[in-house]
């Protein structure tokens, strides 16, 4: 979100959030971006909302919760998720430590959210380095993982507005 947040001209109406204290709140207040924020996750509540803001498009970055397939069919492929995998390689969580520990390639994903786990078409994939590559440990993979993340949703978020 914080790519985003930082990227000038990005059209972001709204941030939501179920983590009261997340850094994208604090930064989407500063820039004027309203922030609805709940302590439960409860979809239907979230969807209404949603529709009464008119938001149509819902870019999942950082949240790591099963979204309901009434939800999702409610946006009608609307709905972008950023994966920190080479899907379908690796779905779910902790992908990051699994490929790193695995010694496979790492690489990040945005793709279409369907009721399947990570499982939806690919709107971009990118490789952030290959198992030959020397990487000297999770904390460096990490990073790098974060630096292609960014770039990535600026990316998409351009071509998204």
């Amino acid at each position: 979100m914080q790519a985003l947040l930082d990227q000038e001209g990005c059209n972001i109406r709204l941030v939501c959030s179920h983590r009261s204290q997340a850094a994208a709140n604090f930064k989407a207040r500063r820039n004027f971006i309203p922030v609805f924020k709940t302590k439960k996750i409860d979809f239907l509540e979230w969807k209404q909302f949603l529709k009464s803001r008119h938001i149509s498009r819902l870019f999942l970055l950082g949240f790591m919760r099963i979204v309901p397939a009434e939800f999702i069919d409610s946006f009608r492929s609307k709905i972008l998720n950023l994966h920190p995998s080479l899907l379908p390689l690796y779905p779910g969580l902790e992908a990051i430590e699994k490929s790193f520990q695995d010694k496979a390639a790492m690489g990040v994903t945005v793709h279409h959210v369907i009721p399947k786990m990570d499982a939806g078409e690919f709107v971009v994939k990118s490789l952030v380095f290959k198992p030959s590559d020397t990487v000297e440990n999770f904390n460096t993979a990490s990073l790098m993982m974060t630096f292609r993340e960014h770039y990535l949703v600026r990316r998409v978020g351009e071509k998204w507005n």
